[in-house]
């Protein structure tokens, strides 16, 4: 069972029930939600989220996002919200939601809608529940329904209720206060499940156990290393000395290594570099932020030279490689000046520039740039985007602006609470 809120400000011609955003072919530097949005608040196990969406009070502007984004090249900005005018003045709802739940199946939902700008302006709130359609799936025909509920049923005054029978959840209801109007409509979908979804992996384990007993030449990967009265074992694509010269590279600020963390591609590559590939010369150059060719996939998919889940990763991997070699192994960071860390703290290093990209310097983040964001208006300071990836030099976020699916792993960063080691806190 599902549950969200669609809005309408009488001048848009459909409602505002999804965020908008441009496809690959649409935008001039690759997909992007042309939108305002934040998650605010919440608890690990969700009993308390609070989520925040900025919507214009004029129609938006879907058509011009679309013209405008086409007619720019690569060269320029992405056109964005922010860029049009409708956001001027403050003339814009803060639309709030904030749940808070007692136990799985009861919770409370505030919608809370402010109106910043200088006139009075029209907003209809619609809160929507739907079921996810589980009986075209063909093993379990029971239908779910749906049914407004009516006195002598509904048996308290002051609000309007319907209840939703499912064969797996029971019976569940939704109310809400006052005398809001109830509306119903029924879709239909049948999309078949891929096979690849129903990814059983086998015993790791069992698997690794044959391998060292009948192909010994393969588990050459796995490192072993006794240390503190315990043997470690560490599979490893690659041995010491190879990783060595890897992370020598890595953290050599003339290539890999930003003040902002691990780029994607070697700032050494300022200069064209050009070879012959099938007969054919290729060339490839670094680029700081926004490709300015189509040779990364599509319209440029190019996603770089800075992401987050690519760092997170990479430290990740260092500090478990830092666990088996503890201060057996140290490297120069940044290469060549001698300041010798051991793998956790290089790992520690690249944590230092993602956060970075979010501590104000000047009074400004430097994932800011020169987006809406870094405006002085303390509607907007107060609350930081998650950019899909950064500028390789400066820092400022770029492409998608809400991936909290991997940029706000920088919550996790900044916790000095949360062990280095979870296993250290007994965990699995």
């Amino acid at each position: 069972m599902n549950f969200a809120v669609a809005l309408w400000n009488h001048r848009d011609p459909i409602l505002k029930e999804r965020l908008f955003g441009l496809t690959n072919g649409e935008g001039n530097h690759g997909e992007d939600a042309k939108e305002y949005w934040w998650a605010i608040d919440g608890t690990p196990t969700h009993s308390w989220m609070q989520w925040l969406y900025r919507y214009p009070q004029a129609e938006y502007p879907y058509q011009q996002l679309r013209e405008e984004n086409a007619r720019r090249g690569r060269h320029e900005r992405e056109y964005e919200l922010g860029d049009t005018g409708i956001l001027d003045d403050d003339r814009f709802f803060d639309v709030q939601m904030t749940y808070a739940k007692t136990g799985p199946d009861d919770l409370c939902i505030t919608i809370t809608a402010t109106n910043h700008g200088p006139e009075a302006a029209p907003l209809d709130i619609l809160p929507q529940i739907w079921l996810r359609n589980t009986w075209a799936w063909g093993r379990d025909r029971r239908r779910s329904t749906i049914n407004q509920m009516l006195p002598p049923t509904l048996t308290v005054a002051g609000l309007e209720a319907v209840e939703v029978e499912q064969g797996f959840l029971g019976h569940l209801y939704l109310a809400a206060e006052g005398s809001p109007d109830v509306l119903f409509c029924e879709n239909e979908t049948n999309a078949e499940v891929p096979a690849w979804l129903t990814e059983d992996c086998p015993d790791v384990s069992a698997r690794l156990r044959w391998l060292q007993r009948r192909r010994p030449e393969l588990v050459g990967p796995l490192l072993s290393r006794s240390a503190d009265g315990s043997r470690k074992m560490l599979l490893s694509l690659v041995d010491p000395n190879r990783l060595r010269k890897i992370l020598e590279r890595m953290f050599d600020t003339e290539e890999f290594l930003s003040p902002f963390g691990i780029r994607s591609l070697s700032a050494a590559c300022k200069d064209v570099v050009t070879a012959e590939v099938g007969g054919q010369q290729v060339s490839i150059e670094y680029e700081p932020g926004e490709s300015r060719t189509g040779m990364f996939g599509g319209n440029s998919n190019w996603r770089g030279p800075i992401w987050f889940p690519v760092n997170v990763l990479l430290a990740d991997k260092l500090r478990t490689y830092g666990r088996h070699f503890g201060d057996s192994f140290q490297i120069e960071i940044p290469t060549g000046s001698g300041n010798m860390k051991n793998l956790v703290e290089a790992a520690d290093a690249i944590d230092g520039g993602l956060t970075a990209l979010f501590r104000p310097v000047g009074g400004r983040r430097p994932a800011d740039g020169k987006r809406m964001e870094a405006s002085d208006n303390p509607l907007w300071q107060a609350h930081p985007t998650f950019s899909e990836y950064f500028d390789g030099d400066t820092g400022e976020g770029l492409g998608a602006t809400h991936q909290t699916g991997w940029t706000a792993l920088v919550a996790h960063l900044v916790n000095p609470r949360l062990p280095p080691d979870p296993r250290s806190r007994g965990w699995g």
